[in-house]
Order: structure tokens, then C-alpha cells, then sequence
């Protein structure tokens, strides 16, 4: 007798007590590599400027910071379930091979699972890449797009494309500037406000506005 292949939707996939810990670890990782590709084409260890809180928060930074693409990367791995269940029927009579063994011998939901993270890892470490790479022509050339001022304690004030933030650190540069600053908020920075449009996929996951916690 012949077993049955399992055809429900999440026939094949972990309980939700292993995917919860599992989908963490998997968003911690692309959070910190993303984050890592973007800083590191801007020549900043963005580890070395990160504390405990900065990573932890990864995620959630990741998942709140750019709703359009979370969105779009949502849809598309949604798709892609009735698009593996389509391809699986027309394999269906078709030996199993190196291409199609993934898809063919394992559960529907499992190989939906790994292809919805393999798309989800491309989109944004594709998107932490291109925005680095825009971030540093820009800044070679010294073209900063303003979009936010800085007003330091002691009432100095400066404009600036903000680049991005942590929870101890902003990093930005000015017209004219072709290295990036990375200067301290604790005692230091008072307000951050926003005066223009920002060039967006170069800002922080965690957001443009902050003030300072001792103001």
C-alpha cells in the first residue's frame, strides 16, 4: 500500500512551538546581516557600534522599518504556494531529480517554507546591498540629501542626511562630507528633527525621529 502524501496546509511543517524560536533566530541572522551589508559598504563594523539591546531588536526593527517591501515580500511568498502546488502537479508523473526532489519528495508546506525564506533572504540582503551602494556614491561624492537636523546640547545645529540610528549612536553625513560621522546621542545629542524627505531604504529600520534620552 502505497502512503499518502500529506495535503493539508501545514501537513509536513514544525509546531508552532519550534517555529516560533526558529522564525526569531532566522530574523535575528537576516537582520544582522542586512544590517552588517549596509554599514559595511559605508566602511562601519556595524557589531562593533551595536550593543546587546541593537540586536535583539533586529527583528522587529527589520520587520517595522520598511513596511512597502515587507509587504511585497509577504505577497510574493504567498504566491508562491499555489505556484509550487501548480508545479508539483504538472511533476507529478516525472521522476524525482536534482531539480525537482526538493519539491516533489517533501511535504508542499515544507518546500514552501524554504522557498518563501530563501526569497525573503535575497529580497532583503538585495535591498541592504543596494541601498549601501547608493548610500556611498552619494557619499564619495559629498551629494548628501538632507532630510534631517541634528541640535546638539550645546545648541549647535546641523544638516544632515541621517543615515541611520541605534540605540547609543547616529550615524550621517553633510554636504560636502565624504566620510560618515557616527556620533554619540547619550549627553550629547538633544533632538533629531526631520525637514525633508528621506532617501528612505538608507534610513534606520528603527526610525528617523529620536531625541535624546537625557533631554
Amino acid at each position: 500500500m502505497s502512503k499518502e502524501t500529506p495535503t493539508g496546509p501545514t501537513d509536513g511543517l514544525p509546531p508552532v512551538s519550534e517555529l516560533l524560536p526558529l522564525g526569531y533566530l532566522y530574523l535575528l541572522i537576516l537582520g544582522i546581516a542586512t544590517q552588517s551589508i549596509f554599514y559595511g559598504l559605508l566602511g562601519v563594523n556595524f557589531l562593533a557600534w551595536s550593543d546587546v539591546l541593537d540586536v535583539l531588536i533586529s527583528p522587529i526593527a527589520l520587520l517595522t522599518g520598511q513596511i512597502a517591501l515587507l509587504v511585497t515580500v509577504v505577497v510574493i511568498a504567498a504566491l508562491l504556494y499555489p505556484y509550487l502546488k501548480w508545479l508539483r502537479y504538472l511533476n507529478r508523473n516525472k521522476k524525482p531529480n536534482g531539480l525537482n526532489r526538493s519539491l516533489l519528495e517533501q511535504p508542499l508546506a515544507r518546500a514552501w517554507l524554504q522557498f518563501s525564506a530563501t526569497v525573503i533572504v535575497f529580497a532583503f540582503i538585495g535591498i541592504g546591498s543596494g541601498a549601501g551602494m547608493a548610500v556611498r556614491e552619494r557619499l564619495s561624492t559629498g551629494e548628501a540629501i538632507i532630510d534631517h537636523r541634528v541640535v546638539f546640547h550645546d545648541g549647535r545645529e546641523v544638516d544632515v542626511e541621517l543615515v541611520g540610528k541605534n540605540a547609543g549612536f547616529l550615524f550621517y553625513f553633510g554636504v560636502g562630507d565624504t566620510a560618515l560621522s557616527i556620533v554619540p546621542l547619550a549627553d550629547n545629542v538633544h533632538r533629531v528633527q526631520r525637514i525633508g524627505s528621506s532617501p528612505g531604504l538608507a534610513s534606520d529600520p528603527a526610525g528617523p525621529d529620536v531625541e535624546s534620552p537625557d533631554s
